[in-house]
Protein backbone atom coordinates (compact mmCIF):
# COMPACT_ATOMS: atom_id res chain seq x y z
CA UNK A 1 0.00 0.00 0.00
CA UNK A 2 2.82 2.37 0.92
CA UNK A 3 4.62 1.62 -2.37
CA UNK A 4 1.44 2.21 -4.34
CA UNK A 5 0.84 5.59 -2.62
CA UNK A 6 4.45 6.55 -3.20
CA UNK A 7 4.16 5.66 -6.88
CA UNK A 8 1.01 7.77 -7.23
CA UNK A 9 2.71 10.69 -5.52
CA UNK A 10 5.71 10.45 -7.82
CA UNK A 11 3.43 10.37 -10.86
CA UNK A 12 1.57 13.45 -9.57
CA UNK A 13 4.81 15.34 -8.92
CA UNK A 14 6.14 14.42 -12.36
CA UNK A 15 2.86 15.48 -14.01
CA UNK A 16 2.83 18.82 -12.19
CA UNK A 17 6.42 19.41 -13.15
CA UNK A 18 5.49 18.89 -16.80
CA UNK A 19 2.73 21.47 -16.50
CA UNK A 20 5.12 23.88 -14.83
CA UNK A 21 7.71 23.33 -17.53
CA UNK A 22 5.10 23.81 -20.25
CA UNK A 23 3.88 27.03 -18.67
CA UNK A 24 7.45 28.29 -18.41
CA UNK A 25 8.24 27.25 -21.98
CA UNK A 26 5.54 29.40 -23.57
CA UNK A 27 6.97 32.61 -22.12
CA UNK A 28 8.60 34.37 -25.07
CA UNK A 29 12.34 34.95 -24.84
CA UNK A 30 13.27 37.79 -27.16
CA UNK A 31 16.88 38.25 -28.20
CA UNK A 32 18.12 41.57 -29.59
CA UNK A 33 21.08 41.90 -31.93
CA UNK A 34 22.42 45.39 -32.72
CA UNK A 35 24.89 45.46 -35.59
CA UNK A 36 25.40 41.72 -35.00
CA UNK A 37 26.11 42.03 -31.27
CA UNK A 38 23.79 40.32 -28.75
CA UNK A 39 22.36 42.68 -26.10
CA UNK A 40 21.53 42.06 -22.45
CA UNK A 41 18.96 44.08 -20.50
CA UNK A 42 17.94 44.32 -16.85
CA UNK A 43 14.33 44.51 -18.08
CA UNK A 44 13.92 42.23 -21.12
CA UNK A 45 11.88 42.95 -24.25
CA UNK A 46 8.31 41.71 -24.05
CA UNK A 47 5.02 41.53 -25.89
CA UNK A 48 2.42 44.10 -24.77
CA UNK A 49 -0.98 44.22 -26.49
CA UNK A 50 0.44 42.24 -29.39
CA UNK A 51 3.39 44.61 -29.93
CA UNK A 52 7.06 43.86 -29.28
CA UNK A 53 8.25 46.43 -26.73
CA UNK A 54 11.97 46.96 -26.12
CA UNK A 55 14.06 48.95 -23.59
CA UNK A 56 14.43 52.38 -25.12
CA UNK A 57 17.47 53.76 -23.26
CA UNK A 58 19.58 50.64 -23.58
CA UNK A 59 19.00 50.32 -27.32
CA UNK A 60 19.39 54.02 -28.05
CA UNK A 61 22.70 54.09 -26.16
CA UNK A 62 23.89 50.97 -27.96
CA UNK A 63 23.19 52.81 -31.21
CA UNK A 64 25.34 55.75 -30.11
CA UNK A 65 22.64 58.13 -28.86
CA UNK A 66 22.65 60.19 -25.65
CA UNK A 67 19.52 59.76 -23.55
CA UNK A 68 17.99 62.09 -20.95
CA UNK A 69 14.97 61.42 -18.72
CA UNK A 70 12.58 64.06 -17.35
CA UNK A 71 10.83 62.55 -14.34
CA UNK A 72 8.25 65.33 -13.95
CA UNK A 73 6.98 64.99 -17.52
CA UNK A 74 7.82 61.29 -17.95
CA UNK A 75 9.67 62.20 -21.15
CA UNK A 76 12.71 60.67 -22.84
CA UNK A 77 14.86 62.93 -25.04
CA UNK A 78 17.55 61.21 -27.10
CA UNK A 79 20.09 62.85 -29.40
CA UNK A 80 22.49 61.48 -31.96
CA UNK A 81 24.32 64.02 -34.08
CA UNK A 82 21.69 66.46 -35.32
CA UNK A 83 18.80 64.04 -34.74
CA UNK A 84 16.52 64.50 -31.72
CA UNK A 85 13.92 61.97 -30.58
CA UNK A 86 11.33 62.82 -27.91
CA UNK A 87 8.95 60.25 -26.41
CA UNK A 88 6.56 60.77 -23.51
CA UNK A 89 5.36 57.71 -21.62
CA UNK A 90 1.70 57.03 -22.42
CA UNK A 91 1.72 59.10 -25.62
CA UNK A 92 1.25 57.64 -29.10
CA UNK A 93 2.82 60.73 -30.72
CA UNK A 94 6.61 60.83 -30.20
CA UNK A 95 8.60 63.15 -32.42
CA UNK A 96 11.71 62.72 -34.53
CA UNK A 97 13.29 66.07 -35.37
CA UNK A 98 10.01 67.77 -34.49
CA UNK A 99 7.85 65.58 -36.73
CA UNK A 100 5.25 63.34 -35.14
CA UNK A 101 5.78 59.60 -35.70
CA UNK A 102 2.45 58.02 -34.67
CA UNK A 103 2.44 54.76 -32.69
CA UNK A 104 -0.35 52.25 -32.20
CA UNK A 105 1.03 51.30 -28.75
CA UNK A 106 2.35 53.98 -26.37
CA UNK A 107 5.60 53.78 -24.45
CA UNK A 108 5.27 52.29 -20.96
CA UNK A 109 7.32 51.99 -17.78
CA UNK A 110 7.98 48.39 -16.74
CA UNK A 111 10.04 47.71 -13.61
CA UNK A 112 11.50 51.19 -13.76
CA UNK A 113 12.51 51.07 -17.43
CA UNK A 114 10.85 52.76 -20.42
CA UNK A 115 9.77 50.29 -23.07
CA UNK A 116 8.65 51.43 -26.53
CA UNK A 117 7.55 49.71 -29.76
CA UNK A 118 10.42 47.88 -31.42
CA UNK A 119 10.19 49.40 -34.88
CA UNK A 120 10.06 52.98 -33.60
CA UNK A 121 13.10 52.47 -31.38
CA UNK A 122 15.09 50.73 -34.09
CA UNK A 123 14.24 53.21 -36.86
CA UNK A 124 14.19 56.51 -34.94
CA UNK A 125 17.86 57.23 -35.72
CA UNK A 126 17.80 55.83 -39.23
CA UNK A 127 18.30 52.17 -38.43
CA UNK A 128 16.55 49.16 -39.91
CA UNK A 129 14.70 46.46 -38.02
CA UNK A 130 14.00 42.81 -38.71
CA UNK A 131 11.90 40.56 -36.45
CA UNK A 132 11.96 36.79 -36.68
CA UNK A 133 8.94 35.35 -34.91
CA UNK A 134 10.25 31.83 -35.44
CA UNK A 135 13.44 32.45 -33.44
CA UNK A 136 12.22 35.35 -31.30
CA UNK A 137 15.12 37.46 -32.55
CA UNK A 138 15.20 41.18 -33.20
CA UNK A 139 17.96 42.33 -35.58
CA UNK A 140 18.74 46.05 -35.67
CA UNK A 141 21.25 47.69 -37.96
CA UNK A 142 22.12 51.13 -36.60
CA UNK A 143 22.11 54.21 -38.80
CA UNK A 144 25.80 53.80 -39.60
CA UNK A 145 25.50 50.11 -40.39
CA UNK A 146 22.08 50.08 -42.04
CA UNK A 147 21.83 49.82 -45.78
CA UNK A 148 20.97 53.17 -47.35
CA UNK A 149 17.44 53.63 -48.66
CA UNK A 150 16.96 52.41 -52.19
CA UNK A 151 17.59 55.38 -54.46
CA UNK A 152 15.02 56.34 -57.04
CA UNK A 153 12.22 54.14 -55.69
CA UNK A 154 9.15 55.26 -57.62
CA UNK A 155 5.58 55.51 -56.32
CA UNK A 156 2.42 55.21 -58.36
CA UNK A 157 -1.34 55.52 -57.90
CA UNK A 158 -4.50 55.60 -59.96
CA UNK A 159 -6.22 58.84 -58.97
CA UNK A 160 -9.97 59.44 -58.70
CA UNK A 161 -10.14 60.36 -62.40
CA UNK A 162 -8.59 57.02 -63.40
CA UNK A 163 -5.28 58.69 -64.29
CA UNK A 164 -2.05 56.89 -63.51
CA UNK A 165 0.25 59.20 -61.53
CA UNK A 166 3.83 57.97 -61.18
CA UNK A 167 6.58 59.84 -59.35
CA UNK A 168 10.28 58.91 -59.47
CA UNK A 169 10.35 59.13 -55.66
CA UNK A 170 7.87 60.06 -52.90
CA UNK A 171 6.73 63.66 -53.11
CA UNK A 172 8.24 66.09 -50.61
CA UNK A 173 6.93 69.48 -51.85
CA UNK A 174 3.21 69.80 -52.42
CA UNK A 175 1.02 72.63 -53.68
CA UNK A 176 -2.71 73.18 -54.06
CA UNK A 177 -5.46 75.71 -53.47
CA UNK A 178 -8.42 73.62 -52.22
CA UNK A 179 -8.38 73.67 -48.44
CA UNK A 180 -9.91 70.23 -47.66
CA UNK A 181 -7.46 68.65 -50.14
CA UNK A 182 -4.51 70.53 -48.63
CA UNK A 183 -5.68 69.46 -45.18
CA UNK A 184 -4.94 65.85 -46.10
CA UNK A 185 -1.31 66.83 -46.74
CA UNK A 186 -1.17 68.70 -43.42
CA UNK A 187 -2.59 65.69 -41.59
CA UNK A 188 -0.07 63.30 -43.13
CA UNK A 189 2.79 65.69 -42.39
CA UNK A 190 1.70 66.48 -38.84
CA UNK A 191 1.74 70.17 -39.84
CA UNK A 192 3.39 71.99 -42.72
CA UNK A 193 6.02 69.36 -43.53
CA UNK A 194 4.95 68.91 -47.16
CA UNK A 195 3.35 72.19 -48.25
CA UNK A 196 5.35 74.75 -50.23
CA UNK A 197 2.41 76.49 -51.89
CA UNK A 198 -1.02 77.33 -50.46
CA UNK A 199 -4.28 78.80 -51.69
CA UNK A 200 -6.60 81.09 -49.74
CA UNK A 201 -4.95 81.38 -46.33
CA UNK A 202 -8.04 83.08 -44.92
CA UNK A 203 -9.80 79.72 -45.28
CA UNK A 204 -7.13 77.84 -43.35
CA UNK A 205 -9.00 77.92 -40.03
CA UNK A 206 -7.92 78.36 -36.43
CA UNK A 207 -6.24 74.96 -36.22
CA UNK A 208 -3.27 76.02 -38.34
CA UNK A 209 -2.36 78.74 -35.87
CA UNK A 210 -1.50 75.92 -33.47
CA UNK A 211 -0.10 73.22 -35.74
CA UNK A 212 1.13 75.19 -38.75
CA UNK A 213 2.18 78.64 -37.49
CA UNK A 214 4.64 79.06 -40.37
CA UNK A 215 1.76 79.15 -42.87
CA UNK A 216 2.16 82.92 -43.18
CA UNK A 217 5.58 82.34 -44.71
CA UNK A 218 4.33 79.82 -47.27
CA UNK A 219 3.98 81.05 -50.83
CA UNK A 220 0.42 81.75 -51.93
CA UNK A 221 0.09 80.32 -55.43
CA UNK A 222 -3.44 81.57 -56.07
CA UNK A 223 -7.01 81.03 -54.97
CA UNK A 224 -9.40 78.33 -56.09
CA UNK A 225 -9.05 77.85 -59.82
CA UNK A 226 -6.96 81.00 -60.30
CA UNK A 227 -3.37 79.75 -60.01
CA UNK A 228 -0.10 81.51 -60.79
CA UNK A 229 1.98 78.77 -62.40
CA UNK A 230 5.15 80.85 -62.08
CA UNK A 231 4.65 80.71 -58.31
CA UNK A 232 4.21 76.95 -58.51
CA UNK A 233 7.57 76.63 -60.27
CA UNK A 234 9.14 79.12 -57.84
CA UNK A 235 7.96 76.98 -54.92
CA UNK A 236 9.87 74.00 -56.31
CA UNK A 237 6.78 71.78 -56.15
CA UNK A 238 7.11 68.13 -57.08
CA UNK A 239 3.36 67.39 -56.85
CA UNK A 240 0.08 69.30 -57.10
CA UNK A 241 -2.91 67.83 -55.27
CA UNK A 242 -6.39 68.60 -56.57
CA UNK A 243 -10.05 67.88 -55.86
CA UNK A 244 -12.16 66.44 -58.66
CA UNK A 245 -13.84 69.82 -59.15
CA UNK A 246 -10.43 71.21 -60.22
CA UNK A 247 -9.43 68.14 -62.23
CA UNK A 248 -9.14 70.11 -65.47
CA UNK A 249 -6.23 72.07 -63.94
CA UNK A 250 -4.02 68.96 -63.93
CA UNK A 251 -2.83 69.68 -67.47
CA UNK A 252 -1.81 73.24 -66.51
CA UNK A 253 0.40 71.95 -63.69
CA UNK A 254 1.91 69.27 -65.88
CA UNK A 255 2.63 71.86 -68.58
CA UNK A 256 5.09 73.52 -66.19
CA UNK A 257 6.65 70.19 -65.19
CA UNK A 258 4.69 69.53 -61.99
CA UNK A 259 2.80 66.20 -61.80
CA UNK A 260 -0.79 66.52 -60.55
CA UNK A 261 -2.95 64.00 -58.70
CA UNK A 262 -6.70 64.31 -58.26
CA UNK A 263 -7.16 62.78 -54.81
CA UNK A 264 -10.50 64.11 -53.49
CA UNK A 265 -13.68 63.13 -55.40
CA UNK A 266 -16.83 65.21 -55.63
CA UNK A 267 -18.75 62.45 -53.85
CA UNK A 268 -17.93 62.97 -50.18
CA UNK A 269 -18.25 60.07 -47.76
CA UNK A 270 -16.29 58.31 -45.06
CA UNK A 271 -14.96 55.87 -47.64
CA UNK A 272 -13.81 58.57 -50.07
CA UNK A 273 -12.08 60.43 -47.24
CA UNK A 274 -10.16 57.30 -46.29
CA UNK A 275 -9.35 56.57 -49.93
CA UNK A 276 -7.97 60.10 -50.42
CA UNK A 277 -5.72 59.72 -47.38
CA UNK A 278 -4.46 56.38 -48.68
CA UNK A 279 -3.74 57.86 -52.13
CA UNK A 280 -1.67 60.74 -50.77
CA UNK A 281 -0.07 58.40 -48.24
CA UNK A 282 1.30 56.38 -51.15
CA UNK A 283 2.50 59.43 -53.05
CA UNK A 284 4.38 60.80 -50.01
CA UNK A 285 5.66 57.48 -48.67
CA UNK A 286 3.36 57.82 -45.64
CA UNK A 287 1.41 54.58 -46.11
CA UNK A 288 1.75 53.47 -42.49
CA UNK A 289 0.63 56.83 -41.14
CA UNK A 290 -2.31 56.93 -43.55
CA UNK A 291 -3.34 53.44 -42.43
CA UNK A 292 -3.16 54.44 -38.75
CA UNK A 293 -5.35 57.50 -39.34
CA UNK A 294 -7.88 55.42 -41.24
CA UNK A 295 -7.96 52.84 -38.43
CA UNK A 296 -8.82 55.63 -36.00
CA UNK A 297 -11.57 56.82 -38.33
CA UNK A 298 -12.99 53.31 -38.64
CA UNK A 299 -12.93 52.92 -34.87
CA UNK A 300 -15.01 56.04 -34.29
CA UNK A 301 -17.49 55.06 -37.00
CA UNK A 302 -17.96 51.67 -35.32
CA UNK A 303 -18.30 53.31 -31.92
CA UNK A 304 -20.94 55.74 -33.20
CA UNK A 305 -22.93 52.93 -34.78
CA UNK A 306 -22.80 50.91 -31.56
CA UNK A 307 -24.21 53.81 -29.55
CA UNK A 308 -26.86 54.50 -32.19
CA UNK A 309 -28.11 50.91 -31.91
CA UNK A 310 -29.19 51.68 -28.34
CA UNK A 311 -31.54 54.42 -29.57
CA UNK A 312 -35.14 53.45 -30.31
CA UNK A 313 -36.60 56.91 -31.00
CA UNK A 314 -34.60 58.29 -33.91
CA UNK A 315 -34.59 62.11 -34.15
CA UNK A 316 -35.33 63.85 -37.46
CA UNK A 317 -32.46 66.22 -38.23
CA UNK A 318 -31.67 68.85 -40.84
CA UNK A 319 -28.18 70.04 -41.80
CA UNK A 320 -28.15 73.46 -43.46
CA UNK A 321 -25.60 74.95 -45.85
CA UNK A 322 -23.24 77.84 -45.24
CA UNK A 323 -24.41 80.43 -47.76
CA UNK A 324 -28.15 80.23 -47.16
CA UNK A 325 -30.41 78.98 -44.40
CA UNK A 326 -32.63 77.55 -47.12
CA UNK A 327 -29.88 75.27 -48.45
CA UNK A 328 -29.87 71.70 -47.15
CA UNK A 329 -27.63 68.63 -47.22
CA UNK A 330 -29.31 65.91 -49.25
CA UNK A 331 -28.64 62.17 -49.03
CA UNK A 332 -25.57 62.36 -51.27
CA UNK A 333 -23.56 64.50 -48.87
CA UNK A 334 -21.08 63.72 -46.10
CA UNK A 335 -23.28 65.63 -43.62
CA UNK A 336 -26.09 63.18 -44.31
CA UNK A 337 -23.82 60.21 -43.63
CA UNK A 338 -22.72 61.81 -40.35
CA UNK A 339 -26.37 62.21 -39.28
CA UNK A 340 -27.37 58.70 -40.27
CA UNK A 341 -24.33 57.03 -38.68
CA UNK A 342 -25.43 58.26 -35.25
CA UNK A 343 -29.01 57.09 -35.81
CA UNK A 344 -30.63 60.35 -36.92
CA UNK A 345 -32.94 60.61 -39.92
CA UNK A 346 -31.92 63.23 -42.47
CA UNK A 347 -35.10 65.19 -43.16
CA UNK A 348 -33.70 66.31 -46.54
CA UNK A 349 -32.33 62.95 -47.60
CA UNK A 350 -34.59 62.63 -50.62
CA UNK A 351 -34.05 66.13 -51.99
CA UNK A 352 -32.79 65.77 -55.54
CA UNK A 353 -29.70 67.26 -57.11
CA UNK A 354 -26.00 66.54 -56.95
CA UNK A 355 -23.85 65.96 -53.89
CA UNK A 356 -23.98 69.59 -52.86
CA UNK A 357 -26.21 71.78 -50.70
CA UNK A 358 -29.59 72.18 -52.40
CA UNK A 359 -31.91 75.19 -52.21
CA UNK A 360 -35.41 74.49 -50.86
CA UNK A 361 -38.31 76.62 -49.59
CA UNK A 362 -39.15 77.37 -45.98
CA UNK A 363 -42.50 75.66 -46.63
CA UNK A 364 -40.67 72.41 -47.40
CA UNK A 365 -38.69 72.69 -44.17
CA UNK A 366 -41.92 73.38 -42.23
CA UNK A 367 -43.39 70.25 -43.81
CA UNK A 368 -40.42 68.15 -42.70
CA UNK A 369 -40.67 69.65 -39.19
CA UNK A 370 -37.22 68.48 -38.01
CA UNK A 371 -36.57 67.82 -34.32
CA UNK A 372 -33.09 69.36 -34.51
CA UNK A 373 -31.27 71.65 -36.93
CA UNK A 374 -27.52 72.07 -37.47
CA UNK A 375 -25.74 74.92 -39.20
CA UNK A 376 -22.05 74.74 -40.17
CA UNK A 377 -19.42 76.63 -38.20
CA UNK A 378 -18.60 78.53 -41.40
CA UNK A 379 -22.19 79.68 -42.04
CA UNK A 380 -22.93 83.25 -43.09
CA UNK A 381 -25.87 83.43 -40.68
CA UNK A 382 -26.38 82.56 -37.01
CA UNK A 383 -28.51 80.38 -34.77
CA UNK A 384 -30.32 83.51 -33.58
CA UNK A 385 -31.20 84.37 -37.18
CA UNK A 386 -33.26 81.17 -37.30
CA UNK A 387 -34.68 81.38 -33.80
CA UNK A 388 -35.87 84.95 -34.40
CA UNK A 389 -37.28 84.37 -37.89
CA UNK A 390 -41.09 84.23 -37.62
CA UNK A 391 -41.28 82.15 -40.78
CA UNK A 392 -39.48 79.36 -38.91
CA UNK A 393 -41.44 79.71 -35.69
CA UNK A 394 -43.70 76.68 -36.15
CA UNK A 395 -40.80 74.24 -36.71
CA UNK A 396 -40.29 71.89 -33.77
CA UNK A 397 -36.48 72.40 -33.64
CA UNK A 398 -36.98 76.17 -33.45
CA UNK A 399 -39.75 76.00 -30.87
CA UNK A 400 -37.60 73.71 -28.70
CA UNK A 401 -34.49 75.84 -29.39
CA UNK A 402 -32.65 72.79 -30.70
CA UNK A 403 -30.71 74.68 -33.35
CA UNK A 404 -26.94 74.21 -33.04
CA UNK A 405 -23.71 75.20 -34.69
CA UNK A 406 -21.88 72.06 -35.82
CA UNK A 407 -18.34 72.57 -34.41
CA UNK A 408 -15.48 73.21 -34.09
CA UNK A 409 -13.62 76.47 -33.51
CA UNK A 410 -10.42 74.81 -34.77
CA UNK A 411 -11.67 73.35 -38.04
CA UNK A 412 -15.02 72.25 -39.48
CA UNK A 413 -15.84 68.74 -38.33
CA UNK A 414 -18.16 68.24 -41.30
CA UNK A 415 -15.41 68.71 -43.92
CA UNK A 416 -14.22 65.69 -45.97
CA UNK A 417 -11.24 65.11 -43.66
CA UNK A 418 -10.67 62.59 -40.84
CA UNK A 419 -11.77 65.22 -38.29
CA UNK A 420 -15.29 64.23 -39.37
CA UNK A 421 -14.76 61.35 -36.94
CA UNK A 422 -14.79 63.89 -34.11
CA UNK A 423 -17.90 65.45 -35.61
CA UNK A 424 -19.50 62.04 -35.21
CA UNK A 425 -18.75 61.74 -31.51
CA UNK A 426 -19.79 65.35 -30.83
CA UNK A 427 -23.11 64.59 -32.51
CA UNK A 428 -23.51 61.51 -30.31
CA UNK A 429 -23.22 63.73 -27.26
CA UNK A 430 -25.49 66.43 -28.69
CA UNK A 431 -28.29 63.97 -29.44
CA UNK A 432 -27.77 61.45 -26.64
CA UNK A 433 -25.89 63.14 -23.76
CA UNK A 434 -26.90 60.33 -21.43
CA UNK A 435 -25.11 57.83 -23.70
CA UNK A 436 -22.01 59.86 -24.64
CA UNK A 437 -20.52 62.47 -22.33
CA UNK A 438 -18.70 65.68 -23.21
CA UNK A 439 -15.70 64.29 -21.31
CA UNK A 440 -15.61 61.42 -23.80
CA UNK A 441 -15.86 63.84 -26.73
CA UNK A 442 -12.87 65.79 -25.39
CA UNK A 443 -10.95 62.55 -24.88
CA UNK A 444 -11.68 61.47 -28.47
CA UNK A 445 -10.74 64.87 -29.90
CA UNK A 446 -7.45 64.94 -28.05
CA UNK A 447 -6.66 61.37 -29.01
CA UNK A 448 -7.05 62.45 -32.63
CA UNK A 449 -5.14 65.74 -32.41
CA UNK A 450 -2.38 64.20 -30.34
CA UNK A 451 -2.01 61.38 -32.86
CA UNK A 452 -1.90 63.81 -35.79
CA UNK A 453 -0.09 66.85 -34.41
CA UNK A 454 1.22 65.92 -30.97
CA UNK A 455 -1.07 68.52 -29.40
CA UNK A 456 -4.16 68.57 -27.21
CA UNK A 457 -6.84 71.21 -26.73
CA UNK A 458 -9.32 72.42 -24.14
CA UNK A 459 -13.07 72.59 -24.55
CA UNK A 460 -12.71 76.35 -24.89
CA UNK A 461 -10.18 76.02 -27.70
CA UNK A 462 -12.43 73.55 -29.47
CA UNK A 463 -15.37 75.96 -29.11
CA UNK A 464 -17.36 73.46 -27.06
CA UNK A 465 -17.69 75.58 -23.94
Amino acid sequence: MFKKSLSLALVLIFTLSLFSFAAFAVEPVIQVLIDGKAQTFDVPPQIINGRTMVPLRAIFEAMGATVQWNESTQTVTATKGDAVVVLTVGSVSPTVNGQVVPLDQPGAIVDGRTLAPLRFVGEAFGGTVDWSEATGTVTILSGSAAAPPQAGASVSITDVMGRTVTLPKPAAKLVGTHNPTLNIAIILGGGGKYLVGFGNKNMAGGLYGYVYPEIDDVLQIGRGREINMESVVQAGADLAILPQRFADLAESFEAVGVPAAVILPNSESFETIKASIALLGTLTGEEDRAAQINRFFDGKISEAKAVAQKVTDKPKALFLGASSQLSVANGLMLQSEILETVGAVNAAKNVGGSGDFQEVSVEEIIGWNPDVIYIPAYAQYTVDDLLNDRAWGSIKAVKDKRVYVFPSALEPWDYPTPSAAIGLVWLLHNLYPELYSMDQVLKDANEYYNMIYGQTFTLEQLGLK
